[in-house]
């Protein structure tokens, strides 16, 4: 099966592939991470390489852009903010998740003008409870 690409909504771009072509979600994500595209989702079956992927796109994009690949998914929305807070540059504060949340959309909204494309790289994201 061939990378396909699907447009869920205009602001977004869901790669899903097998580990024939790998090559080619890579680059369509790479793509998607150059141009900016605010929610980029890469799925795959178990083993089809989207770990490879993701730790390939870490390296290959770090000089670039602030990155975040937590190595486990989050447990909680708490467990969460921790690495976007940091790659926010913000410093995590043990608070409701509200407050927290607030605290993610103000720095988001500070960096909206800034060169440095950010992204927070999710594996095994299908592993996250439903409250992420």
């Amino acid at each position: 099966m061939d990378a396909t690409r699907e447009s869920p909504s205009p602001s977004g771009v869901v790669v899903t592939y097998d580990s024939a072509s790998v090559a080619e979600a890579r680059a369509v994500i790479v793509h998607g991470i150059e141009r900016r595209v605010p929610l980029l989702t890469l799925t795959g079956k178990y083993g089809s390489g989207t770990t490879a992927v993701l730790r390939s796109l870490y390296q290959r994009f770090a000089e670039q852009c602030d990155l975040a690949l937590p190595a486990e998914p989050p447990a909680s929305v708490t467990d969460l903010t921790v690495p976007v807070l940091r790659l926010l540059g913000r410093p995590f504060v043990d608070a409701p998740v509200p407050e927290l949340l607030a605290t993610i959309r103000s720095a988001l909204d500070s960096r909206v003008s800034s060169p440095r494309p950010l992204a927070l790289l999710l594996d095994d994201a299908e592993a996250l409870p439903d409250e992420v």
